[in-house]
């Protein structure tokens, strides 16, 4: 045999080689994407199944969370899901990132958790015994200085307890407590101690996981801060804004694959106008109080700034997204109409027509009545719905 016949020889078997190789390779791929697309334990099925059913919520405080929190749970009962929810109240925890097992609502052994959207204080590693890691995550954030004045408002009307720091600091600055809280933050926390339980001290980081312990040190550590922003990045699918709710309701749609109908709201837990009391007045920060205020809430603000630019990139990404987002206001403008009417019988209904962003659809009263239930009750009625739905399958 030649030397040329054995080069041309020696081409041909390697080109059988890759050629059954890449065979190879490909039914590898087949077989790897079946298996992928049968496999649907612990995990949502794949993108084109349709609709995200593994939601985890991560629910901060004054935030239009709890309206948030109606969403997911009128979801998860139109379909029978399971959500992780406390065995009484409405917090699985907030001082601390552990989750205690015996405060749960009993459980299908074996099976995880669809759904969470109730209060705690967010730890991934936590979640993950419950609900699958693969669940679409995501939270909400308010600009600091709005989040922690409600803040202050709604836990010194409601949760004012005698003889605490508060209590005590509230006396000081009776007549102007915002007055009080611009000038001396710190009276109102101390910072010596953990700050489990401040809910005006960066509380949306803390409810996102920043350690309580060490704050007034943490607040003023750049690195630890971008560190902590960079995990969250990580670890959520989208960060929702207050103040852009609307276009926040039709992202989250667009991302879970979801129908309008599922994610129309009605604001619910929000304070009532009060007029131009002493909570409420309008004010212009000084400089000083700017200053200390951004010195404070460094961590909540630095958070806030990151995650807002990347929400409007996100937004600013997406196909006719104002067109739709006029379109979800438009249909929210009816349903509230609606809901608020006194005149016709239970029966009565709103159609909604079929267009570019959603299918026909009709809201009942019931709807209604859902969209205005008070966190309390959803929470209560959701958790009676899935304990019923628990026990039936025993029987």
């Amino acid at each position: 045999m030649s030397a040329g016949q054995e080069i041309k020889i020696q081409k041909l078997k390697r080109r059988h080689f890759l050629g059954a190789a890449l065979v190879v390779t490909f039914v590898l791929l087949v077989i790897y994407e079946s298996n992928v697309r049968a496999f649907t334990l612990w995990g949502d099925k794949l993108e084109d199944q349709g609709e995200r059913r593994q939601v985890v919520f991560a629910k901060v405080h004054k935030a239009a969370s709890s309206t948030v929190q109606n969403v997911l749970l009128r979801f998860a009962m139109a379909r029978e899901l399971d959500v992780l929810l406390p065995r009484k109240g409405n917090h699985i925890n907030e001082n601390g990132a552990q989750i205690n097992p015996g405060a749960l609502i009993s459980h299908q052994e074996g099976k995880p958790f669809d759904i969470l959207c109730n209060h705690l204080v967010y730890n991934a590693e936590q979640i993950a015994a419950y609900i699958p890691r693969g669940a679409f995550t995501f939270g909400i954030l308010r600009e600091p200085l709005s989040q922690a004045l409600s803040a202050l408002q709604y836990y010194a009307t409601f949760y004012l307890v005698k003889g605490s720091l508060m209590w005590h600091t509230l006396r000081r600055h009776g007549t102007d407590p915002v007055r009080g809280f611009l000038n001396h933050p710190e009276e109102f926390c101390d910072e010596k101690w953990k700050t489990d339980f401040c809910f005006v001290d960066n509380r949306m980081s803390m409810d996102l996981g920043f350690s309580s312990t060490g704050m007034y040190e943490s607040k003023r550590d750049p690195t630890k801060i971008r560190n902590f922003i960079a995990s969250i990045s990580r670890q959520f699918d989208l960060m929702l804004m207050f103040e852009h709710f609307d276009e926040s309701m039709v992202l989250l749609r667009r991302y879970l694959r979801w129908q309008i109908k599922d994610v129309l709201y009605i604001k619910v837990n929000v304070a009532p106008p009060q007029g131009n009391n002493k909570w409420n007045r309008s004010r212009e920060l000084s400089p000083t109080q700017r200053a200390i205020f951004q010195q404070w809430a460094a961590v909540d603000i630095a958070l806030y700034n990151y995650f807002l630019a990347q929400f409007l990139r996100k937004i600013e990404s997406e196909d006719s997204f104002n067109d739709e987002v006029e379109s979800f206001k438009q249909i929210r403008s009816n349903v509230d109409a609606f809901c608020n009417s006194t005149r016709g019988d239970s029966n009565q209904l709103l159609k909604v027509s079929q267009s570019r962003w959603t299918d026909e659809f009709s809201v009942t009263k019931s709807d209604c009545r859902a969209m205005t239930m008070s966190e309390d009750e959803i929470v209560q009625t959701a958790r009676s719905k899935q304990l019923a739905r628990l026990a039936s399958l025993s029987r």
